[in-house]
């Protein structure tokens, strides 16, 4: 991923998640500003809520400005004059780059989690009602996801279906494996409870 020169000489990665949301909508196809915004928040307004177009205009300045979008057609409505983001081989290998970092992030970010419960080893009923929330929480969403695997006919399905059912499968594997995870740690934090008092779940 290509650093950038701030104001005070120091290079700094992009870490806005907004900002690779947009150059995944670009790379996916591109696109003029509002399009980019209603697509954004047709796709991802759940996932990552933004407060408005703005923040999608300030993402594409950004790219710009990094050589991970150019502009390329322009549509005239008016006497506006619209351009058309399209990506660029940097942007393509930044996203690219960026997409395979997330997998190691996420294990670094579960790993932390996981290790938090150390604050709390000495306080076992404490823990244990920590870890029921954090349970409840993923059995709610556990409920709330289709049990349907991926399309029958693959390749025949609308990109949509096909891009919600692996969205639903993502959602479910790291469910299960995560509740497996909180049914472990209960039932160990509520052995060191005092006396065992604490039941497990």
């Amino acid at each position: 991923m290509r650093p950038v020169t701030d104001s005070v000489g120091v290079r700094r990665e992009m870490t806005s998640a907004v900002g690779w949301v947009v150059l995944g909508l670009v790379l996916e196809r591109p696109g003029y500003g509002m399009e980019l915004y209603h697509r954004y928040e047709e796709c991802y307004a759940d996932a990552l809520p933004i407060a408005s177009h703005t923040n999608i205009y300030s993402a594409l300045r950004e790219l710009e400005r990094r050589g991970y979008v150019r502009k390329g057609s322009v549509l005239r409505v008016g006497r506006q004059i619209r351009p058309c983001y399209e990506i660029t081989d940097e942007g393509t290998a930044a996203f690219v780059d960026w997409f395979v970092e997330q997998v190691d992030y996420e294990r670094r970010r579960q790993g932390l989690l996981a290790r938090q419960i150390l604050a709390l080893a000495d306080h076992p009923e404490i823990a244990v009602r920590v870890l029921r929330r954090y349970q409840e929480s993923y059995l709610a969403l556990a409920s709330s996801i289709e049990t349907s695997g991926l399309p029958a006919d693959v390749a025949g399905a609308s990109r949509e279906d096909f891009v919600e059912a692996l969205v639903a499968m993502h959602r479910r594997i790291l469910g299960g494996g995560a509740l497996g995870w909180l049914r472990s740690a209960v039932s160990g934090l509520a052995a060191r409870a005092p006396g065992g008092g604490v039941g497990a779940a």
